[in-house]
């Protein structure tokens, strides 16, 4: 529909709509295997080159049931594993190097509501599990043992692991979701050599951190993302902006305009009720980690303005980070420390 234009996106805001995601993982299945096959036949391209009442789906004819009939176009190699999983649930894997950091919230939710398919989460080790309800995985390292140690430095360095191919194999992965262009990158050879579509969503650093500031940030994988990107912008089955600003910028960093959409994070309106208004001192909250990008140096110097025209408001601030002692000081500057409440990591 309309609603997967890659220029108007997809919008999630309520939980219902969550599913919706869905959709667009679906559409990515059988978008083809690879970025350079199954593109002569497309989802929804009823009886083109097929008898009546076939479908064409990803050079095959097919009933509606998902009886295989025999190829319908004229290009294209092998007809695509999808074809054989039509009569079963989908499963989709997630990859994220660590699941998850606590800042992380809003991955681990998208993961959470997800509807209509199964969910299996692939990454190098688990962390906060008691933070996040994740479904079920499979790790790199997941007790910190020299072996698993030994494992993750091969994976960073090289992108290969067979404890993940196996994983992908023996749990039928319909299509891989990385987070992160970093991790796109590294689950781009697992879906060529399983033949699986692979979506990759960018939440922010991964599309506006130039390409000097990865390769000086002595981090392997960004330095690998660095010199290797082009390979995801190459072949990667779809690109998934979480705003109009990361969109644009992808694009101009090499993404294919028509390949790259924005899909807009959701939030449950059912969990959260506002307080009815009363004699409760007025309290502004602010929920983010301390790092210079969140701007909460701009945050506290706004407060302390209002703070000589409202007396009786405060400011609760919700996250952590490295910015936070001088952060408390700025407050205490300020003179804003009885009103200001640091929370730490919730």
């Amino acid at each position: 529909g309309n609603n997967l234009s890659p220029t108007r996106g997809v919008s999630m805001l309520t939980g219902k709509t969550v599913s919706s995601f869905a959709i667009v993982m679906l559409a990515a299945l059988f978008s083809g295997c690879e970025a350079n096959i199954c593109r002569h036949c497309e989802l929804n391209n009823p009886l083109k080159a097929c008898g009546s009442g076939l479908q064409c789906v990803d050079n095959m004819c097919i009933r509606p049931e998902g009886n295989v009939e025999g190829e319908c176009c004229d290009r294209g190699p092998a007809p695509c594993p999808a074809v054989n999983r039509m009569m079963r649930r989908y499963k989709t894997a997630i990859l994220r190097h660590t699941l998850f950091p606590p800042s992380e919230t809003f991955i681990a939710e998208q993961i959470r509501h997800l509807s209509g398919v199964d969910v299996f989460v692939l990454g190098i080790r688990f962390q906060n599990t008691d933070q996040f309800q994740l479904p079920d995985g499979r790790v790199i390292n997941p007790d910190a043992t020299l072996g698993g140690l030994a494992r993750e430095i091969i994976y960073v360095a090289t992108g290969r692991s067979s404890i993940l191919d196996r994983a992908i194999v023996e749990e039928k992965v319909d299509l891989l979701h990385a987070h992160f262009g970093v991790e796109g990158l590294y689950a781009l050879p697992f879906a060529l050599r399983h033949r699986l579509p692979l979506i990759t969503t960018f939440w922010g650093f991964d599309a506006t951190t130039t390409r000097p500031r990865l390769l000086s940030s002595g981090k392997p994988a960004w330095i690998r993302y660095a010199l290797f990107g082009e390979r995801l912008r190459r072949r990667g089955t779809l690109f998934i902006a979480a705003s109009e600003f990361i969109r644009g910028r992808l694009i101009q960093s090499g993404f294919p305009s028509d390949r790259t959409i924005v899909h807009h994070n959701g939030v449950d309106v059912t969990a959260f009720t506002p307080a009815r208004r009363g004699s409760e001192e007025p309290t502004i909250l602010s929920v983010g980690r301390l790092v210079e990008k969140k701007g909460m140096e701009y945050l506290i110097q706004a407060f302390a303005r209002i703070a000589g025209e409202v007396p009786e408001v405060r400011l609760e601030i919700a996250g952590d980070g490295p910015l936070r002692p001088s952060l408390e000081r700025l407050t205490s500057d300020s003179g804003l420390s009885d009103r200001v409440t640091f929370r730490g990591s919730l």
